[in-house]
């Protein structure tokens, strides 16, 4: 057990955290023996040999999170840095969804997959680990990369074009597992608690590096503009704190001030390379539906300066709540297939926006030009003929393990679903 150093002011950890970046000089100022932490420190949690060091609470003023708040800052030794731990706040209801992830855990860990073939190789523990990944999402490694990634040597791409990958070679026996939100949209049910599982009781040395938490307002419920009225209350920044966190604002603001924008604006709040950063943009108009109210809520947690507790994976809306006394209203409990029919729905108009405007002259000659008695019978003999020579759209294809083509640790190959399966997932979420 890791030995705890004497309590002292918490004004230098909440001016860090306002700055959303704990660096070494400000570690500098914080006055706790760091020496003591480390003769004492222990393999600690989340698969860290961590020292812990435990501070009271800071005091809260003006209902900025309500009674569950986490009892104490936790500071852990991490490689040798002192990091923050990220704490949630109060129990998970569902009010929030996990948009991208990345974690990498030792390529040791193939030994410990339960994969019936070969371990030896480079080339085993990639298979290795497609298994392994196949089993928590439901889809694995279908080809290999042109190049390496994230510093790594090699890359693998996971499942169809845009779901993720995995990267192996050169950074220190470590295997990296990224999946993007359109993965995370298309893995098995029940994701979360399997890669929870796995990361606690299987993997060797896991370690979360990348974790994106989201809610939808569908209607509009929150909006950039709100956000920009609470970053200028106070709203973004830890109680007490001297300063908020960095702003940005990026699209036409004055036009939505004026009730004149429909191409949408976006709120980041702090800076991207930090641990911590907001992003509070109208994801309907961003996908091309110029009338849409839907505004997505986003924080992008890294463990550039925390360490990211496997319980996020199971509990993500605790931790959104958490983020920042602005997000304390987060309640409405998130559905992934909801998100997945708007997206559908805002590129199906973005789509029928682009024939009307741009190829809406060409088809109204094509249509007089094709056989046919009648505009109705000719229209739908066009329709039908260039359907039978075209290839389903990328956009209109939905995000689905069972679509992938089989994984390269699996003996044969499959094709995948068949365009008629999709058009009936289609039609089913009547979009």
């Amino acid at each position: 057990m890791a030995r705890k150093s004497r309590p002292v002011e918490l004004s230098h950890v909440r001016e860090s955290e306002a700055n959303s970046r704990l660096s070494s000089e400000k570690i500098e100022r914080l006055e706790f023996d760091v020496a003591a932490a480390l003769r004492g420190r222990d393999a600690g949690a989340h698969g860290h040999g961590a020292a812990k060091v435990g501070f009271a609470p800071p005091s809260l003023t003006g209902g900025e999170h309500h009674e569950e708040t986490a009892e104490c800052v936790e500071l852990m030794m991490d490689g040798g840095q002192v990091k923050i731990v990220v704490k949630r706040t109060g129990p998970d209801g569902g009010q929030a969804f996990i948009d991208w992830i990345n974690f990498t855990c030792h390529e040791d860990t193939a030994h410990k997959v339960g994969y019936p073939g070969s371990t030896l190789t480079d080339s085993d523990i990639v298979k290795a680990m497609s298994y392994a990944v196949e089993g928590i999402f439901g889809f694995g490694i279908t080809s290999q990369c042109d190049r390496g990634r994230n510093f790594y040597r090699r890359a693998y791409e996971l499942g169809e074009d845009g779901y993720g990958f995995v990267a192996h070679g050169g950074q220190r026996h470590t295997v990296m597992v990224s999946i993007s939100g359109t993965g995370l949209a298309a893995a098995k049910v029940g994701w979360e608690y399997r890669l929870r599982h796995f990361c606690e009781n299987i993997a060797v040395n896991p370690k979360l590096t990348r974790v994106d938490v989201a809610h939808d307002c569908f209607n509009g419920e929150y909006t950039p503009m709100q956000a920009s009225i609470d970053y200028d209350d106070g709203m973004f920044k830890l109680p007490k704190s001297p300063s908020n966190p960095a702003w940005e604002e990026r699209g036409d603001w004055k036009a939505e001030r004026a009730g004149r924008n429909t191409r949408g604006i976006t709120a980041y709040i702090g800076v991207r390379t930090s641990g911590k950063f907001c992003r509070v943009y109208e994801k309907g108009r961003q996908l091309g539906d110029k009338d849409s109210k839907w505004v997505r809520v986003e924080v992008e947690f890294k463990s550039v300066d925390r360490i990211l507790p496997f319980d996020i994976l199971t509990a993500p809306g605790a931790y959104l709540t958490g983020a920042y006394p602005a997000f304390g209203w987060i309640s409405e409990k998130q559905e992934r297939i909801t998100t997945i029919r708007e997206t559908k729905i805002a590129e199906k108009r973005k789509k029928e926006e682009w024939i009307t405007s741009v190829a809406g002259p060409d088809l109204a000659v094509l249509v007089e030009l094709e056989p046919g008695e009648t505009d109705s019978e000719r229209a739908l003999n066009l329709i039908n003929r260039i359907k039978n020579e075209s290839k389903l759209p990328k956009w209109a294809k939905l995000p689905d393990y069972r679509f992938c083509p089989a994984a390269i640790h699996q003996p044969e190959l499959s094709a995948g679903a068949t365009e008629e399966a999709i058009y009936t997932r289609l039609e089913r979420m009547e979009i």
